[in-house]
Protein backbone atom coordinates (compact mmCIF):
# COMPACT_ATOMS: atom_id res chain seq x y z
CA UNK A 1 0.00 0.00 0.00
CA UNK A 2 0.89 4.06 -0.70
CA UNK A 3 0.49 4.84 2.86
CA UNK A 4 1.54 8.44 1.81
CA UNK A 5 -2.10 8.83 0.22
CA UNK A 6 -3.78 10.99 2.58
CA UNK A 7 -6.62 8.92 2.90
CA UNK A 8 -4.76 6.37 4.30
CA UNK A 9 -3.17 8.18 7.12
CA UNK A 10 -4.86 6.83 9.90
CA UNK A 11 -4.04 3.35 8.78
CA UNK A 12 0.07 4.76 8.51
CA UNK A 13 -0.29 6.29 12.16
CA UNK A 14 -1.62 2.99 13.64
CA UNK A 15 1.04 0.72 11.54
CA UNK A 16 3.85 3.05 12.56
CA UNK A 17 2.88 2.50 16.10
CA UNK A 18 2.97 -1.58 15.45
CA UNK A 19 -0.78 -1.63 15.97
CA UNK A 20 -1.53 -4.48 13.13
CA UNK A 21 -5.46 -4.77 14.66
CA UNK A 22 -5.65 -0.84 14.36
CA UNK A 23 -4.22 -0.71 11.15
CA UNK A 24 -6.81 -3.11 9.96
CA UNK A 25 -9.67 -2.06 11.08
CA UNK A 26 -8.56 1.72 9.81
CA UNK A 27 -8.19 0.01 6.47
CA UNK A 28 -11.53 -1.52 6.68
CA UNK A 29 -12.96 2.13 7.11
CA UNK A 30 -11.15 3.46 4.60
CA UNK A 31 -13.06 1.00 1.89
CA UNK A 32 -16.24 1.05 3.11
CA UNK A 33 -16.50 4.63 2.75
CA UNK A 34 -15.16 3.82 -0.85
CA UNK A 35 -17.11 0.95 -1.55
CA UNK A 36 -21.06 1.80 -0.14
CA UNK A 37 -23.36 -0.54 0.07
CA UNK A 38 -26.02 1.51 -1.55
CA UNK A 39 -24.00 1.47 -4.99
CA UNK A 40 -23.52 -2.31 -5.43
CA UNK A 41 -26.08 -3.89 -7.46
CA UNK A 42 -26.73 -7.59 -6.73
CA UNK A 43 -27.41 -10.30 -9.62
CA UNK A 44 -27.23 -13.76 -8.51
CA UNK A 45 -29.23 -16.99 -8.53
CA UNK A 46 -30.47 -17.77 -4.55
CA UNK A 47 -29.64 -21.32 -4.40
CA UNK A 48 -26.37 -21.25 -5.86
CA UNK A 49 -25.68 -19.32 -2.42
CA UNK A 50 -27.86 -21.65 -0.09
CA UNK A 51 -25.88 -24.32 -1.51
CA UNK A 52 -22.46 -23.05 -1.31
CA UNK A 53 -23.11 -23.19 2.44
CA UNK A 54 -22.23 -26.87 2.21
CA UNK A 55 -19.53 -26.33 -0.36
CA UNK A 56 -21.66 -27.36 -3.10
CA UNK A 57 -20.90 -25.66 -6.74
CA UNK A 58 -21.94 -26.20 -10.14
CA UNK A 59 -20.65 -24.99 -13.17
CA UNK A 60 -21.55 -24.32 -17.10
CA UNK A 61 -22.58 -26.68 -19.32
CA UNK A 62 -24.31 -28.98 -16.22
CA UNK A 63 -27.04 -27.71 -13.72
CA UNK A 64 -26.15 -30.66 -11.09
CA UNK A 65 -24.36 -29.72 -8.06
CA UNK A 66 -21.32 -31.09 -6.59
CA UNK A 67 -19.68 -31.47 -3.27
CA UNK A 68 -16.20 -30.09 -3.08
CA UNK A 69 -13.15 -32.16 -2.18
CA UNK A 70 -15.94 -35.64 -2.17
CA UNK A 71 -17.06 -35.31 -5.98
CA UNK A 72 -14.45 -32.92 -7.22
CA UNK A 73 -11.33 -30.64 -6.30
CA UNK A 74 -9.59 -27.45 -7.57
CA UNK A 75 -7.85 -29.96 -9.67
CA UNK A 76 -10.42 -32.49 -10.99
CA UNK A 77 -13.58 -32.43 -12.05
CA UNK A 78 -16.65 -34.64 -11.39
CA UNK A 79 -16.08 -37.98 -13.24
CA UNK A 80 -19.33 -37.48 -14.64
CA UNK A 81 -18.32 -34.20 -16.48
CA UNK A 82 -16.74 -34.53 -19.77
CA UNK A 83 -16.05 -31.31 -20.51
CA UNK A 84 -12.99 -29.77 -19.24
CA UNK A 85 -14.63 -26.07 -19.39
CA UNK A 86 -16.69 -27.31 -16.35
CA UNK A 87 -13.25 -26.83 -14.00
CA UNK A 88 -11.75 -23.72 -15.64
CA UNK A 89 -15.10 -21.82 -15.55
CA UNK A 90 -15.50 -22.80 -11.81
CA UNK A 91 -12.04 -21.91 -10.68
CA UNK A 92 -12.82 -18.46 -11.96
CA UNK A 93 -14.39 -18.30 -8.51
CA UNK A 94 -18.06 -16.73 -9.43
CA UNK A 95 -19.48 -18.44 -6.13
CA UNK A 96 -17.80 -16.08 -4.31
CA UNK A 97 -19.33 -13.30 -5.73
CA UNK A 98 -22.80 -14.95 -5.41
CA UNK A 99 -22.47 -15.88 -1.55
CA UNK A 100 -20.96 -12.30 -0.74
CA UNK A 101 -24.64 -11.14 -2.53
CA UNK A 102 -26.81 -13.44 -0.69
CA UNK A 103 -24.81 -11.79 2.43
CA UNK A 104 -25.85 -8.23 1.05
CA UNK A 105 -29.38 -9.26 0.20
CA UNK A 106 -29.73 -11.59 3.32
CA UNK A 107 -27.78 -9.62 6.16
CA UNK A 108 -27.05 -13.46 7.58
CA UNK A 109 -23.23 -13.46 8.25
CA UNK A 110 -23.34 -17.42 7.77
CA UNK A 111 -22.95 -16.19 3.92
CA UNK A 112 -19.85 -13.57 4.72
CA UNK A 113 -18.24 -16.40 7.04
CA UNK A 114 -18.61 -19.34 3.65
CA UNK A 115 -17.08 -16.62 1.55
CA UNK A 116 -14.17 -16.52 3.89
CA UNK A 117 -14.30 -20.49 3.96
CA UNK A 118 -14.25 -21.10 -0.32
CA UNK A 119 -11.59 -18.26 -0.45
CA UNK A 120 -9.40 -20.22 2.10
CA UNK A 121 -10.00 -23.49 0.80
CA UNK A 122 -9.23 -22.45 -2.70
CA UNK A 123 -6.16 -20.45 -1.70
CA UNK A 124 -4.58 -23.47 0.31
CA UNK A 125 -4.78 -25.55 -2.35
CA UNK A 126 -4.12 -23.43 -5.10
CA UNK A 127 -1.61 -20.85 -4.11
CA UNK A 128 0.15 -18.58 -6.76
CA UNK A 129 2.63 -20.88 -8.55
CA UNK A 130 0.91 -23.90 -7.85
CA UNK A 131 0.60 -24.78 -11.63
CA UNK A 132 -3.19 -25.57 -10.98
CA UNK A 133 -6.32 -25.01 -13.54
CA UNK A 134 -6.74 -21.94 -11.42
CA UNK A 135 -3.47 -20.08 -13.21
CA UNK A 136 -4.66 -19.86 -16.85
CA UNK A 137 -4.54 -16.43 -18.13
CA UNK A 138 -8.10 -16.61 -18.84
CA UNK A 139 -9.38 -18.07 -15.47
CA UNK A 140 -7.32 -15.34 -13.90
CA UNK A 141 -8.40 -12.65 -15.76
CA UNK A 142 -11.93 -13.32 -14.70
CA UNK A 143 -11.30 -14.58 -11.30
CA UNK A 144 -9.67 -11.01 -10.85
CA UNK A 145 -12.76 -9.18 -11.47
CA UNK A 146 -14.54 -11.52 -9.46
CA UNK A 147 -12.64 -10.60 -6.88
CA UNK A 148 -13.22 -6.83 -7.46
CA UNK A 149 -16.73 -7.22 -6.92
CA UNK A 150 -16.57 -9.78 -3.86
CA UNK A 151 -14.57 -7.30 -2.29
CA UNK A 152 -16.81 -4.49 -2.21
CA UNK A 153 -19.21 -6.63 -1.11
CA UNK A 154 -17.50 -8.76 1.77
CA UNK A 155 -15.61 -5.37 3.24
CA UNK A 156 -19.21 -4.58 4.47
CA UNK A 157 -18.87 -6.95 6.62
CA UNK A 158 -17.68 -5.62 10.21
CA UNK A 159 -16.62 -9.08 11.22
CA UNK A 160 -14.27 -10.15 8.66
CA UNK A 161 -11.24 -11.24 10.05
CA UNK A 162 -8.53 -9.18 9.68
CA UNK A 163 -5.82 -11.96 8.50
CA UNK A 164 -8.34 -12.78 5.93
CA UNK A 165 -8.83 -9.50 4.81
CA UNK A 166 -5.02 -9.17 4.52
CA UNK A 167 -4.83 -12.51 2.46
CA UNK A 168 -7.76 -11.46 0.30
CA UNK A 169 -6.21 -8.23 -0.59
CA UNK A 170 -2.36 -9.91 -0.91
CA UNK A 171 -3.98 -12.14 -3.49
CA UNK A 172 -5.48 -9.79 -5.32
CA UNK A 173 -2.19 -7.96 -5.92
CA UNK A 174 -0.59 -11.68 -7.11
CA UNK A 175 -3.76 -11.89 -9.78
CA UNK A 176 -2.37 -8.00 -11.24
CA UNK A 177 1.62 -9.72 -11.13
CA UNK A 178 0.75 -12.57 -12.83
CA UNK A 179 -1.44 -10.31 -15.53
CA UNK A 180 0.93 -8.21 -15.99
CA UNK A 181 3.92 -11.09 -16.78
CA UNK A 182 1.85 -12.80 -19.46
CA UNK A 183 0.17 -11.91 -22.45
CA UNK A 184 -2.78 -13.58 -24.93
CA UNK A 185 -3.61 -12.97 -28.21
CA UNK A 186 -6.11 -10.56 -29.70
CA UNK A 187 -9.16 -9.85 -27.69
CA UNK A 188 -8.11 -11.90 -25.20
CA UNK A 189 -5.35 -9.37 -24.39
CA UNK A 190 -7.49 -6.38 -24.78
CA UNK A 191 -9.76 -7.80 -22.21
CA UNK A 192 -7.11 -9.08 -19.72
CA UNK A 193 -5.41 -5.18 -20.29
CA UNK A 194 -8.50 -3.73 -19.61
CA UNK A 195 -8.81 -5.68 -16.38
CA UNK A 196 -5.73 -4.27 -15.22
CA UNK A 197 -6.92 -0.81 -15.73
CA UNK A 198 -10.27 -1.88 -13.61
CA UNK A 199 -7.87 -3.13 -10.95
CA UNK A 200 -6.20 -0.45 -11.05
CA UNK A 201 -8.92 1.73 -10.41
CA UNK A 202 -10.86 -0.19 -8.36
CA UNK A 203 -7.45 -0.19 -6.04
CA UNK A 204 -5.42 2.92 -6.23
CA UNK A 205 -4.53 2.70 -2.54
CA UNK A 206 -1.55 -0.11 -4.07
CA UNK A 207 1.65 1.53 -4.53
CA UNK A 208 1.72 0.36 -8.02
CA UNK A 209 -1.50 1.55 -9.36
CA UNK A 210 0.13 3.98 -11.93
CA UNK A 211 2.34 0.86 -13.35
CA UNK A 212 -0.51 -1.30 -13.41
CA UNK A 213 -2.66 1.56 -15.44
CA UNK A 214 0.03 1.83 -17.89
CA UNK A 215 0.85 -1.13 -18.33
CA UNK A 216 -2.63 -1.68 -19.45
CA UNK A 217 -3.28 1.16 -21.13
CA UNK A 218 -0.19 0.14 -23.34
CA UNK A 219 -1.42 -2.62 -24.41
CA UNK A 220 -4.73 -1.76 -24.88
CA UNK A 221 -3.77 1.19 -27.45
CA UNK A 222 -1.19 -1.51 -28.73
CA UNK A 223 -4.42 -4.22 -29.66
CA UNK A 224 -7.08 -1.47 -30.79
CA UNK A 225 -4.65 -0.47 -33.91
CA UNK A 226 -3.42 -4.03 -34.71
CA UNK A 227 -7.25 -5.01 -34.31
CA UNK A 228 -9.14 -2.52 -35.83
CA UNK A 229 -9.13 -1.38 -39.14
CA UNK A 230 -9.03 2.56 -40.60
CA UNK A 231 -12.23 2.41 -41.04
CA UNK A 232 -13.50 1.23 -37.35
CA UNK A 233 -14.13 -2.39 -38.31
CA UNK A 234 -12.54 -5.11 -35.82
CA UNK A 235 -10.27 -7.35 -37.74
CA UNK A 236 -12.71 -10.30 -37.35
CA UNK A 237 -15.00 -9.45 -39.28
CA UNK A 238 -18.17 -10.42 -37.17
CA UNK A 239 -20.74 -7.83 -35.78
CA UNK A 240 -20.49 -9.70 -32.72
CA UNK A 241 -16.62 -9.74 -31.98
CA UNK A 242 -16.82 -5.90 -32.87
CA UNK A 243 -19.09 -5.01 -30.28
CA UNK A 244 -16.99 -7.42 -27.48
CA UNK A 245 -14.16 -5.29 -28.64
CA UNK A 246 -15.41 -2.36 -28.58
CA UNK A 247 -17.10 -2.52 -25.06
CA UNK A 248 -13.69 -3.31 -24.25
CA UNK A 249 -11.89 -0.73 -25.35
CA UNK A 250 -14.57 1.91 -24.02
CA UNK A 251 -14.15 0.43 -20.79
CA UNK A 252 -10.44 1.19 -21.30
CA UNK A 253 -11.31 4.57 -22.16
CA UNK A 254 -13.53 5.23 -18.69
CA UNK A 255 -10.82 3.53 -16.49
CA UNK A 256 -8.04 6.08 -17.88
CA UNK A 257 -10.76 8.76 -16.92
CA UNK A 258 -11.60 7.75 -13.96
CA UNK A 259 -7.48 7.48 -13.03
CA UNK A 260 -7.37 11.30 -14.55
CA UNK A 261 -5.32 10.24 -17.22
CA UNK A 262 -7.76 10.89 -20.61
CA UNK A 263 -7.04 8.50 -23.56
CA UNK A 264 -5.33 10.06 -26.34
CA UNK A 265 -6.83 11.67 -29.68
CA UNK A 266 -5.32 8.84 -31.74
CA UNK A 267 -7.03 6.30 -29.39
CA UNK A 268 -10.17 8.19 -28.97
CA UNK A 269 -10.37 8.36 -33.03
CA UNK A 270 -10.24 4.60 -33.66
CA UNK A 271 -12.71 3.99 -30.84
CA UNK A 272 -15.12 6.82 -32.64
CA UNK A 273 -14.72 5.04 -35.70
CA UNK A 274 -15.83 1.56 -34.02
CA UNK A 275 -19.41 3.53 -32.69
CA UNK A 276 -19.54 4.83 -36.74
CA UNK A 277 -19.02 1.06 -37.35
CA UNK A 278 -22.51 0.66 -35.83
CA UNK A 279 -24.25 4.14 -37.16
CA UNK A 280 -23.31 2.39 -40.77
CA UNK A 281 -24.37 -1.09 -40.21
CA UNK A 282 -27.28 -0.71 -38.32
CA UNK A 283 -30.77 -1.45 -39.72
CA UNK A 284 -33.79 0.49 -39.16
CA UNK A 285 -34.67 -1.62 -35.67
CA UNK A 286 -31.41 -1.57 -34.40
CA UNK A 287 -30.24 -4.89 -35.70
CA UNK A 288 -26.62 -5.85 -36.72
CA UNK A 289 -26.00 -8.61 -39.75
CA UNK A 290 -24.81 -12.08 -38.20
CA UNK A 291 -22.13 -12.33 -39.98
CA UNK A 292 -19.03 -15.00 -39.23
CA UNK A 293 -18.78 -16.09 -35.70
CA UNK A 294 -21.70 -14.17 -34.33
CA UNK A 295 -25.24 -13.68 -32.54
CA UNK A 296 -25.70 -10.48 -33.92
CA UNK A 297 -27.30 -8.12 -31.59
CA UNK A 298 -28.44 -4.55 -31.79
CA UNK A 299 -26.60 -1.34 -31.87
CA UNK A 300 -28.99 1.22 -30.21
CA UNK A 301 -27.58 1.15 -26.76
CA UNK A 302 -24.08 1.14 -28.17
CA UNK A 303 -25.24 3.98 -30.30
CA UNK A 304 -26.83 6.29 -27.53
CA UNK A 305 -23.36 5.54 -25.39
CA UNK A 306 -21.26 7.15 -28.83
CA UNK A 307 -23.67 9.88 -29.24
CA UNK A 308 -22.86 10.83 -25.52
CA UNK A 309 -18.41 10.32 -25.86
CA UNK A 310 -18.50 11.89 -29.03
CA UNK A 311 -21.19 14.34 -29.31
CA UNK A 312 -22.89 12.41 -32.17
CA UNK A 313 -26.17 13.89 -32.70
CA UNK A 314 -26.75 11.77 -35.35
CA UNK A 315 -26.06 8.79 -33.60
CA UNK A 316 -28.37 9.74 -30.91
CA UNK A 317 -31.42 10.13 -33.89
CA UNK A 318 -30.54 6.19 -35.03
CA UNK A 319 -30.20 5.40 -31.14
CA UNK A 320 -33.72 7.45 -30.62
CA UNK A 321 -35.31 6.14 -34.27
CA UNK A 322 -35.60 9.96 -34.97
CA UNK A 323 -36.98 11.14 -31.39
CA UNK A 324 -33.83 13.49 -30.67
CA UNK A 325 -30.99 14.09 -32.52
CA UNK A 326 -29.86 14.80 -36.37
CA UNK A 327 -30.79 12.41 -38.84
CA UNK A 328 -27.31 11.32 -40.48
CA UNK A 329 -25.66 13.40 -43.45
CA UNK A 330 -25.67 10.06 -45.75
CA UNK A 331 -28.29 7.30 -46.72
CA UNK A 332 -25.42 4.42 -48.22
CA UNK A 333 -22.80 3.53 -45.78
CA UNK A 334 -19.04 2.61 -46.88
CA UNK A 335 -16.67 0.73 -45.01
CA UNK A 336 -14.05 0.90 -47.79
CA UNK A 337 -11.49 -1.66 -45.39
CA UNK A 338 -13.50 -4.03 -44.07
CA UNK A 339 -15.32 -4.11 -48.07
CA UNK A 340 -19.16 -3.03 -46.05
CA UNK A 341 -21.51 -1.46 -47.99
CA UNK A 342 -25.14 -0.77 -46.47
CA UNK A 343 -28.19 0.74 -49.27
CA UNK A 344 -31.26 2.26 -47.45
CA UNK A 345 -33.97 4.39 -48.54
CA UNK A 346 -34.38 6.45 -45.18
CA UNK A 347 -33.50 6.68 -42.00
Amino acid sequence: LDLERPELAAVKKAQEAGDWEGAMDALATHYRSRFPRDGIKLKYVKEDAVMALDMKFRSRPSRKYFKLHEEFDWYRRPDEIPDHHWLNLLVSLHPLQFTADEYIASGDEKYARAVVAIFEDWLKHCPPGSGSPSWSLATTMIRSGVFLRTFERMIQWEGWPHASMARFLCNIYDHVDFMVERRGKGNQDATNSEHLMRLATGFPEFRDAGKWMEAGYGRVKERIFEDVLEDGTQRELTSGYHQAAMNTYTLAAKRMADFGRPVDDAFRERLEGMYQWCLVMARPDGSVPVNGDSVGGNVHSYLADGAKLFGRDDMKFVASRGKEGKAPAFLDGVLPVAGYYTMRTSW
